[in-house]
């Protein structure tokens, strides 16, 4: 993407981690640069903004020089943030590192956001912001949201999923990721395979959906931005019940949770008031992909 006084701003508005490198066509090393950017970029299309600035050209010449160019190539990361107001504001570093792919991937990959909470069984009162127990994650501050949970075999959470929290952060959703090894909360939501994607609508009857495609952004974008922009008031539940029953990517459970409380951790799927039923994970139809 090659940017301009035109279109700088508003690029750097967006809620994406934004990565841009100033460059001058005649420069050698921007020239060996080339390759490597595009190997990143298309490693990391939809999870980081990758951008380019001509500052040969007398129209970005102005833009160069507010953000201190003197020297080619500069590549400076523009990392979202949110100031003590509440207010989004942007935090600026210069890669310093070598110009290669993989380092660069790394660099970036490092810095990525996220506003996905860590879901636990137990959770310590010196708990971080990031960290929730799953009471409380399910619980009636949260209940005109749709819960979007990523059981994950990884130490970190992977970046796909944290993209998509910064990009759905206006939305309908409140997104969490559980370790495989917290098996409390695992066994709670009926979850038998790991790695998994469970979506917990809202209302008066809790549906559970088992996500089955791949565990990649495009896919993942597609399949939860309806959730994240489906009103919540109560009138539009029929039109919600419709939509994820459709889709070959989804597995629908009708269920609502234990009447022993609405807001307290269901500990079977229920589609009657007679029949349990746990989600079932076929291994044919949710692969493990690398991602997890």
């Amino acid at each position: 993407m090659e940017l301009s006084p035109r279109n700088f701003t508003q690029v750097l508005n967006s809620k994406k981690l934004v990565t841009v490198n100033f460059y001058a066509p005649w420069c050698g090393h921007c020239q060996r640069l080339a390759p490597e950017w595009k190997k990143v970029a298309r490693s990391l299309a939809g999870i980081v903004t990758m951008a380019s600035v001509n500052c040969d050209d007398d129209h970005n010449k102005p833009l160069c020089e507010e953000h201190g160019i003197k020297g080619f190539p500069t590549v400076k990361i523009f990392r979202p943030s949110l100031n003590k107001k509440g207010m989004r504001i942007r935090k600026t570093s210069e890669y310093l590192g070598p110009r290669d792919a993989r380092p660069l991937k790394d660099r970036l990959l490092n810095l990525l956001p996220s506003n996905v909470q860590l879901i636990k069984g137990v959770v310590s009162k010196a708990k971080s912001k990031e960290t929730v127990s799953l009471d409380a994650f399910l619980g009636k501050g949260n209940s005109t949201l749709t819960k979007v949970i990523l059981f994950s075999n990884k130490l970190s959470t992977i970046p796909p999923y944290k993209a998509l929290s910064l990009d759905f952060e206006d939305g309908n959703l409140l997104m969490g990721v559980v370790k495989r090894s917290d098996k409390h909360v695992i066994n709670a939501l009926g979850i038998d395979n790991v790695p998994a994607l469970l979506v917990i609508t809202p209302g008066e009857e809790r549906r559970h959906l088992i996500y089955n495609g791949k565990l990649k952004y495009l896919p993942l974008h597609d399949y939860l931005s309806p959730f994240a922009n489906e009103p919540t008031e109560s009138s539009n539940r029929n039109d919600r019940s419709t939509h994820p029953s459709n889709s070959v990517s989804g597995l629908l459970i009708n269920s609502t949770v234990m009447k022993s409380g609405a807001d307290k951790v269901p500990r079977k799927l229920i589609i009657s008031d007679d029949v349990l039923v746990k989600a079932v994970h076929d291994p044919k139809c949710m692969p493990v992909h690398d991602e997890l």
